[in-house]
């Protein structure tokens, strides 16, 4: 099972809050993908060509209620250009991105760039899916 959810509010350098929860399917130990969009323009037309989604960090559920989820930072996806990274003031006209540290157990830490509304997958893990269940018994 997937629910859609949005990024509601950045908790901590490690936790986030999702807009999904136990009404939505929501259940703890769940994990959340983060994901990033880009529009994709013909270099020569300009016109959009489409849109491409990409996972870009993972995230374990571990508090849920009825209408929120927070998730607990567990990797990325790829290679994040921490060059790229840079915060944005409160006062400028783009979005405010939060940033969110990954890897916390891990030998080395990432970190990614979170925007208050950006789009995440939250999912039960394979081995808690009805299919699985059935060939285990």
């Amino acid at each position: 099972m997937s629910v859609v959810a949005k990024v509601a509010d950045v908790l901590s350098k490690y936790e986030i809050v999702f807009n999904a929860g136990t009404d939505a399917g929501v259940k703890m130990d769940d994990v959340a993908l983060l994901l990033r969009s880009r529009e994709v323009k013909d270099p020569e037309t300009g016109e959009v060509l489409g849109k491409v989604r990409r996972s870009i960090a993972r995230f374990k559920i571990v508090e849920v209620q009825p209408k929120l989820s927070v998730g607990r930072s567990l990797d990325t996806f790829g290679e994040i250009n921490l060059s790229q990274l840079f915060t944005a003031s409160p006062s400028s006209s783009g979005p405010v991105l939060k940033s969110v540290t990954l890897n916390p157990a891990e030998r080395g830490e990432s970190t990614v760039l979170v925007e208050i509304g950006q789009e995440a997958l939250i999912q039960t893990p394979e081995s808690e899916t009805p299919s699985k269940k059935a060939t285990a018994k």
